[in-house]
C-alpha cells in the first residue's frame, strides 16, 4: 500500500515496473499473513474463524508461504537485479530471527507467569 499511496500522492506514471514491485511486495506480505495464521489454527478453530491456512493446513501453508516469498524475490531480482533481490533475501532474514527471538520471549514470559508448585 505505501507504494500505491506514494504513486497517487505525487502523480508517478503507473508503470510495468511499478505494478511488479507492487505485486512483489504484496505476495510477500501476504505470505507473512498466512503463515501467522498457521501458527495459530488451534486459536482460530477455538473461536470458530476460518483462514486460508485452516483451509488449507499447517504444511500446506508453509509451502505456500516459501513459494510467495520465493516468488516475491524473484520478481525483485527481475525488476532490480541481484542487489535489489538480496535487500529482500536480508529483510526476511531479519523477519525470520526476530520472529523468533519475539516467539522465545514469549515462551519465557508464559513459564515465568506460572506459578511455582510448592
Amino acid at each position: 500500500m505505501v507504494v500505491f499511496s506514494l504513486v497517487v500522492s505525487t502523480g508517478q506514471p503507473v508503470t510495468g515496473a511499478l505494478v511488479v514491485v507492487f505485486v512483489g511486495w504484496f505476495v510477500i506480505t501476504f505470505a507473512g499473513v498466512e503463515s501467522r495464521n498457521a501458527q495459530d489454527l488451534d486459536g482460530d478453530s477455538a473461536v470458530d474463524k476460518t483462514t486460508l491456512a485452516g483451509y488449507l493446513g499447517a504444511t500446506a501453508t508453509r509451502r505456500m508461504e516459501r513459494l510467495l516469498k520465493a516468488l516475491g524475490v524473484g520478481l525483485f531480482w527481475y525488476i532490480g537485479g541481484l542487489q535489489a533481490a538480496g535487500v529482500v533475501v536480508v529483510y526476511l532474514l531479519l523477519l525470520y530471527l526476530f520472529r523468533g527471538r519475539t516467539q522465545q520471549a514469549g515462551r519465557t514470559a508464559v513459564v515465568a507467569d506460572q506459578p511455582n508448585p510448592q
